[in-house]
């Protein structure tokens, strides 16, 4: 005899309590819905039990197990025309939930009304006539409102009520806990399933860290990253985030939120080569807000990386060049705009200068005759400041034409040597009285021709010396003293004049060549224009140190062609 037939009076505490721990070792759904119709069996050993399940996706209710005589089950199946243990049918998910959303079993009026209409109602009247069917009573598995598993149906073939209804109230709500821990199981391990599926296939890194950086899991495209077989691999070689990224786990610990997107680092593979890795991570906390874990998923981004290094290499190229060319074109445009201002003043220059050169003959002219008719001796110092004013205004008026008639030079052959002494020596005729002392330091050997224009060369050397002496304080115990060096340095001949004068200030150093810029009360700022012009047209160069309170350095450059030096011994040799 099976033990749901034992006639014997029930304790429904213990039977509860075995029921329980049943529940408690078996957690298959089957098992559940079987022992549940057993066990009402044995409170309720003159009934039929029928359990359904409710799938609300599919939006089907159907029979899972049935316990009754055979003879009824087989009428039963005979007048549904379908075996009674596979019956089902759709159903609204919400008519459903309307109407079995309570707790505890009720008694229903009919079967019809059970099936929600679904069985005809001549079908059903049929049913209960032949199985005997007197009362039936229903109730969901259920364990809180809207959340329904199926139902327990429970047919009695007596017109006695229920035995033993706390129990089986207590026994069905001990069976809906039972699937719901089911249920909730089965989910998470589809959920670890499908975890350790994306976890495994997944494109992306995926790594998970505790709090100090030990690595608690990697996947196989994190390992690929990095240039590992496995993961077995990877966490026998590499136990911490920090020795793949010294300064990670400070920068990951130090947000405060619980997510870092897009963050663009770099990882050292197993061969030690830096990998960029752009990541995403989730930060686990408790309710301290305390880190408990931090998971990672990551996408290697090297390529992109040095696309983006060559591309903005690239752009600097460019905004290079692109600046270049700018500036070329600012330079060129106010270079052209110069030479075109430069030019008209260069006219008016002219005419001013051939204006004024003809009265400063006729002064000139007019001195010579009255000191010489006069030989007045308290004259005399009159009549020399007078033509040292007339000297200094011819100066500029030679500098006015120079720089408005400057040409192309006309090279010819020239004894370097000479052509310095000749400018040093008149230079020093007109410093005399002033007592500054033109020295030569150096000069090349005796009998050195070079292609040169030397009317320019030594109208450029006399305009140096010219500026050096101006610069040269002479209200002061100061000796001034001016020296001039020239030697050979490979293919160019160097000259050099050096003062011990005020010096230029810094901010005024890269202006002092520019037409017309002076900060002297006289002269017309061409001098040292007229200098670089002359050199350039030359192809050569002109430098140019000084500090404020020490003096200035001229250096003039001018390529020296060998084939033109006389004498091939260049040894310096000092004068």
């Amino acid at each position: 005899m099976p033990f749901w037939d034992d006639k014997e009076l029930l304790n429904e505490t213990s039977f509860l309590s075995s029921s329980a721990s049943e529940f408690v070792k078996q957690m298959d759904s089957n098992y559940i819905f079987e022992f549940v119709a057993k066990q009402i069996c044995r409170l309720e050993p003159d009934s039929s039990i029928i359990i359904t399940e409710f799938d609300p996706y599919k939006k089907n209710i159907h029979i899972k197990h049935v316990v009754a005589e055979e003879k009824r089950l087989k009428i039963a199946s005979e007048l549904l025309k379908q075996n009674l243990k596979n019956f089902g049918f759709k159903i609204n998910t919400t008519d459903f939930i309307n109407r079995v959303d309570r707790f505890g079993l009720k008694e229903s009026k009919n079967l019809h009304e059970l099936a929600f209409g679904k069985i005809p109602s001549i079908i059903c009247f049929a049913i209960e006539k032949a199985v005997n069917i007197k009362r039936i009573y229903s109730t969901p598995f259920a364990l809180k409102k809207g959340d329904i598993l199926g139902s327990v149906i429970i047919i009695k073939h007596t017109d006695s009520p229920l035995n033993h209804e706390n129990a089986l109230n207590a026994l069905i709500n001990q069976a809906a806990v039972a699937l719901q821990k089911w249920k909730v199981q089965k989910e998470l391990a589809n959920a670890e399933r499908k975890y350790y599926q994306i976890f495994e296939n997944a494109i992306e890194g995926i790594f998970k860290c505790a709090p100090n950086g030990i690595f608690l899991d990697v996947n196989p495209s994190f390992c690929r990253m990095l240039n590992y077989e496995s993961a077995k691999e990877f966490l026998g070689s590499v136990n911490n985030i920090n020795n793949l990224n010294k300064t990670l786990l400070e920068k990951i610990l130090k947000h405060k939120v619980n997510s870092i997107s897009d963050l663009e680092e770099q990882l050292l593979n197993k061969n030690k080569n830096l990998v960029w890795v752009s990541m995403n991570i989730n930060i686990i906390r408790n309710e301290k807000n305390n880190v408990l874990s931090f998971d990672g998923m990551l996408t290697e981004i090297t390529t992109r990386k040095k696309f983006e290094e060559e591309l903005k290499k690239a752009k600097d190229k460019l905004e290079l060049e692109l600046k270049i060319k700018t500036d070329h074109l600012i330079l060129a445009n106010k270079e052209l705009n110069d030479a075109k201002r430069l030019s008209e003043i260069g006219k008016l220059a002219a005419s001013v200068a051939h204006e004024l050169r003809n009265p400063l003959g006729v002064i000139s002219i007019a001195i010579f005759n009255i000191r010489r008719k006069a030989k007045d001796e308290r004259l005399e110092t009159h009549f020399t400041n007078i033509e040292k004013k007339i000297l200094e205004s011819n100066h500029i008026i030679s500098n006015l034409l120079n720089y408005s008639r400057l040409k192309i030079p006309a090279y010819e052959k020239t004894d370097i040597c000479k052509l310095i002494n000749e400018c040093v020596d008149s230079a020093q005729a007109r410093f005399n009285e002033t007592g500054i002392m033109v020295k030569v330091s150096r000069l090349p050997m005796k009998d050195i021709s070079i292609e040169i224009d030397p009317y320019q060369i030594r109208g450029i050397l006399n305009n140096i010396l010219n500026n050096a002496f101006q610069a040269i304080p002479q209200d002061t115990d100061k000796i001034g003293e001016i020296k001039l060096d020239a030697q050979i340095d490979g293919d160019k001949l160097l000259i050099s004049v050096k003062d011990n004068g005020c010096g230029i200030d810094k901010e005024d150093l890269e202006k002092v060549c520019d037409p017309f810029f002076t900060r002297k009360t006289k002269g017309t700022g061409l001098g040292l224009s007229l200098v670089k012009e002359i050199v350039t047209l030359h192809n050569g160069t002109v430098e140019i140190k000084s500090k404020t309170g020490k003096g200035t350095n001229m250096t003039i450059a001018l390529p020296l062609n060998k084939t033109h030096v006389l004498q091939n011994d260049s040894k310096d040799t000092p004068t």
